[in-house]
């Protein structure tokens, strides 16, 4: 009798020792894909606010229409479109004035909510730069994320960038 006891307890202890590191292994893989998922996640909120950023800027007029006769504090978001959907001189002018100012830069980050640097470039249709702002990184760990449009500037077509960098 004795000798049966001490052979279920071995097996017990087998079995058990197996099960923990079948327990073991399962909590390591999800806790990899979890951090994964948890990156791609937050790859896609940082996409959806550039998108939305330069959507804010390119296509509408901002909040109020007349931000840029306003003080910084009174924007609550800036839009370079007039009520006919062409860039504004006036407004595009204004915007490149306060993303060159680090306080407004800041500000202006704030206010199309994200975290990252950005960069804005207005093209002609030759692609020679009209007007650019913001901070444009060279680094090799950032990665981009760019959205194009083309919009109606100064009597012609014209290629408007709005760049997102974040680290990789």
């Amino acid at each position: 009798m004795q000798h049966r006891g001490q052979v279920v307890s071995s097996d017990m202890y087998i079995s058990f020792f197996i099960f923990m590191i079948i327990v073991a292994t399962v909590t390591m893989f999800w806790l990899t894909q979890l951090a994964s998922l948890s990156e791609k996640n937050l790859e896609t909120i940082n996409k959806t606010a550039a998108i939305r950023s330069a959507d804010l800027l390119m296509k509408t007029e901002g909040k109020p229409y007349n931000w840029q006769a306003l003080g910084m504090d009174q924007i609550i978001w800036p839009g370079l479109a007039n009520r006919f959907g062409n860039f504004s001189e006036e407004k595009l002018n204004r915007f490149v004035a306060m993303a060159q100012a680090d306080v407004n830069y800041l500000q202006a980050k704030e206010m199309f909510g994200i975290n990252n640097d950005f960069y804005f470039i207005l093209k002609n249709s030759l692609g020679e730069e009209i007007k650019s702002t913001g901070k444009k990184i060279t680094r090799i760990q950032t990665e981009k994320i760019i959205i194009k449009e083309v919009v109606y500037y100064n009597r012609d077509y014209a290629q408007a960038e709005f760049t997102v960098f974040q680290e990789k």
